[in-house]
């Protein structure tokens, strides 16, 4: 009789086991990093006065894109190595009338600008999922030209 027992608690141990295998941790789907992600490919501009026009190029999941944030600082001219510290920023939304989005290019035309000799700027772009971070780009710097 103590083989039954032995037998019956060894059964019983190995189905409750296999039964609560499935049971764990439930958690929220996240997104497939790689293929949500996007990167500023390439980014060209003009200055001229407060205004600046952007042409940029986006690689990877570009459909993704929620909102740009234009961030500007002063330029420091006596030390352009300088971490960059956003002073100004303007955010748009993708339907915005100062964007004009074409696939994986992006225009962006911001006449919202302090009026000065030269600045430092950067985008930053924001994924529809949230759980992923900002792609931020290179810091540019523009600068008026004056007449000779």
């Amino acid at each position: 009789m103590p083989n039954v027992d032995k037998l019956f608690l060894l059964t019983a141990l190995l189905v409750s086991a296999i039964l609560t295998a499935g049971c764990g941790v439930k958690a929220w789907p996240e997104p497939k990093v790689q293929e949500e992600r996007f990167v500023w490919k390439n980014i060209t501009f003009s200055a001229q006065s407060t205004c600046l026009n952007i042409q940029a190029t986006l690689d990877g999941a570009f459909s993704n894109l929620s909102r740009v944030v234009l961030e500007v600082a002063p330029a420091d001219e006596d030390c352009p190595s300088c971490p960059f510290v956003a002073r100004h920023t303007i955010s748009f939304e993708m339907d915005a009338p100062e964007i004009t989005y074409n696939g994986a290019s992006l225009s962006l035309r911001c006449c919202q600008l302090p009026e000065t000799t030269g600045y430092r700027w950067r985008l930053v772009g924001y994924n529809v999922h949230n759980a992923l971070q900002p792609v931020i780009s290179h810091v540019m710097y523009a600068h008026e030209r004056n007449p000779l």
